[in-house]
């Protein structure tokens, strides 16, 4: 169940993150993000207002897991949010999920037992990224300028590090006793701060229009609320390496999505790309659900 729930919320990833990127071009993805989470967390805590579980005492018991876990979330999404800007949600797709892998296994060195294991991983891990640099290079074309397209891979990148360290962090508050609401509860509180310090400082208004506050909630559901809610739940069921590799499906969701856009253009390098990235994630899958 837990490798169902980790697929949906690639699927989800995914869509939304095209929707992001199209609705970013009318609104500033700074305030995009502040709103999207303070809508989230609002959310989970009246969702969890009758929740038996003793919340203060977790985080009390646990900030540092906490704080872990609210920084490298807010490293991952405001990078993301900021990396439209410069390049296309294909490309930071490519970027942030073919590094949350190595990420993880960086992050998970000390649960491995013989260093064969270790290599294989990696290999695994680098032959995924190597995959999805090759199609980055595909997508590269939509940017304007060779400046910007350096910029948009590496927020890209950070982000898929931050990525890969809030799976592990998520992991261990799983194994602290959180559950998957108090999780949503606490993860994006130094989010909302730092969106909010931004906004101040860049002097941007908070005023949204009641179109721009329809598309924050729509998105802040599909973008934020469900996919990462999904992802917790398959977090407390699989492994956090097995559960990067799976979320480097998101890509080729991506692509699966773009298909059916009027203005596609059918691209037979990037068909062959999507279809041998998928046989090597779902091949692996297997494999590590057999051992």
């Amino acid at each position: 169940m837990g490798i169902i729930y980790v697929i949906l919320a690639s699927m989800m990833l995914a869509l939304s993150t095209v929707f992001a990127h199209i609705m970013s071009e009318g609104t500033n993805t700074i305030l995009i993000a502040f709103y999207s989470f303070t809508f989230t967390i609002v959310l989970f805590f009246i969702i969890g207002v009758k929740s038996k579980d003793d919340f203060w005492e977790l985080l009390r018991s646990n900030w540092f897991w906490v704080l872990f876990v609210n920084i490298s979330t807010t490293l991952d999404w405001l990078l993301i949010f900021l990396a439209l800007d410069y390049i296309s949600a294909s490309m930071i797709n490519c970027f942030v999920f073919g590094l949350v892998p190595v990420a993880t296994i960086l992050l998970n060195l000390g649960m491995y037992k013989s260093h064969k294991v270790i290599l294989q991983d990696l290999f695994i891990c680098c032959c995924i990224l190597l995959l999805l640099i090759l199609l980055s290079i595909h997508y590269s074309h939509t940017v304007e300028s060779t400046y910007k397209m350096l910029i948009g891979i590496l927020l890209s990148c950070i982000s898929g590090l931050a990525t890969g360290a809030t799976i592990y962090g998520c992991k261990k508050l799983f194994e602290k006793g959180f559950s998957a609401n108090s999780v949503m509860k606490s993860r994006f509180v130094v989010m909302i701060i730092s969106t909010f310090i931004l906004l101040k400082y860049l002097d941007i208004s908070f005023t949204l229009s009641i179109s721009q506050s329809s598309q924050i909630i729509v998105l802040a559901l599909f973008f934020v609320v469900i996919p990462v809610f999904l992802l917790q739940k398959g977090i407390e069921k699989v492994t956090p390496i097995l559960t990067s590799i799976i979320t480097a499906l998101v890509p080729v969701m991506t692509y699966l999505f773009q298909l059916i856009e009027p203005n596609y253009v059918f691209n037979l390098y990037e068909l062959f790309l999507i279809i041998l990235l998928t046989i090597f994630i779902v091949y692996n899958t297997i494999v590590r659900i057999k051992e």
